[in-house]
């Protein structure tokens, strides 16, 4: 009953929200959209982040119908916008770089002759293994054995699984939570201890629909009209790394894409990309790397003269309104 409320509640803010933007703000709009997995069918979707294949064709097919999807790049050329009175404009994205991009939403956006942009983190592609945060829900699924993650320095007991109760996905969002703002040699260590004590190696559990994209892949998406950007190399959280790691994380991903695509990337999407996920000195650094946008993972639309290093998402998924999509 509660669910079904909350459901409730949050489907009437978002037509009040929509409703209000599309009567009172009069200016034009600059809405990007942010997806992540797209697969025909899934029993477990422990982060929010798949979307239903046909639920992916659906939305396309009404956004591009009632408004006027562009690149990036057009996104932010004046020129080749509409920028009537109230006029919305819209811009395609996807975080993480899954194969499935490539299987299912690629070839329904060629097929509607529409373009997106990927934004790859550089450790896993082309790697046949999937980001380390879905390698650890799949872990944790459907084994019930005790975790108990420790401070390396102290070995005082950072999360014991024990205190969940039972509540599987609260656990692995706050273990996630813990993981993503360690550099990546500490994370490692961290999940093999975790699959020791569930009693299996990681790489069992995966099928190969988990991975990233491969650079054939990515080479024949770009072919056809389909942009890369960065989002780091390793999947960590920026705002708490030291600054070699962080400089790290934006010029080796950047170097790789322009290196293998042969074209500058300008782009980047921060990992996670929430508010706890970027300070003003994340920003900065991202400046000095030479990226001309950056785009969060916080939940909004931008106007022309929004800050190009702060640029909202309207956040994909299966329950997103997408009739409401200013809402």
């Amino acid at each position: 009953m509660k669910k079904v409320l909350k459901k409730y509640i949050k489907n009437q803010i978002n037509l009040i929200r929509h409703l209000s933007v599309k009567t009172f703000d009069f200016r034009s709009k600059c809405i990007i959209l942010l997806y992540h997995r797209v697969l025909p069918g899934h029993n477990y979707n422990p982060y929010g982040t798949i979307i239903n294949k046909d639920i992916f064709e659906l939305q396309i097919k009404y956004l591009s119908k009632n408004y006027h999807i562009v690149t990036l790049d057009d996104l932010f050329n004046k020129k080749k916008l509409d920028t009537r009175k109230n006029y919305t404009n819209i811009a395609i994205t996807f975080d993480d770089g899954y194969c499935d991009n490539y299987t299912y939403a690629y070839p329904i956006l060629k097929k509607m002759g529409l373009s997106a942009t990927f934004f790859l983190p550089t450790d896993f592609i082309g790697k046949k293994i999937p980001i380390w945060d879905w390698q650890l829900a799949k872990m944790l699924n459907n084994n019930d054995n005790n975790v108990i993650v420790e401070n390396e320095k102290n070995n005082s007991i950072v999360i014991n699984r024990k205190d969940f109760n039972h509540r599987n996905n609260d656990f692995i969002w706050n273990l996630s939570k813990y993981l993503k703002y360690l550099v990546p040699e500490k994370r490692d260590y961290i999940m093999k201890s975790i699959a020791r004590q569930l009693g299996h190696s990681e790489s069992s559990l995966f099928e190969d629909q988990d991975r990233c994209l491969n650079w054939n892949e990515i080479h024949e998406m770009k072919k056809n009209n389909m942009q890369f950007g960065s989002h780091g190399c390793s999947h960590t959280s920026f705002k708490k790394l030291e600054s070699k790691f962080l400089k790290k994380e934006l010029e080796t991903s950047k170097n790789i894409i322009e290196n293998e695509l042969g074209s500058v990337c300008k782009y980047i999407a921060l990992p996670f990309g929430s508010g706890d996920d970027y300070d003003q000195d994340t920003i900065e650094n991202v400046k000095k790397v030479g990226f001309e946008k950056c785009f969060l993972n916080i939940h909004g639309y931008n106007k022309f003269n929004s800050d190009p290093y702060l640029m909202k998402r309207i956040i994909m998924n299966n329950e997103k309104k997408y009739k409401l999509i200013l809402g």
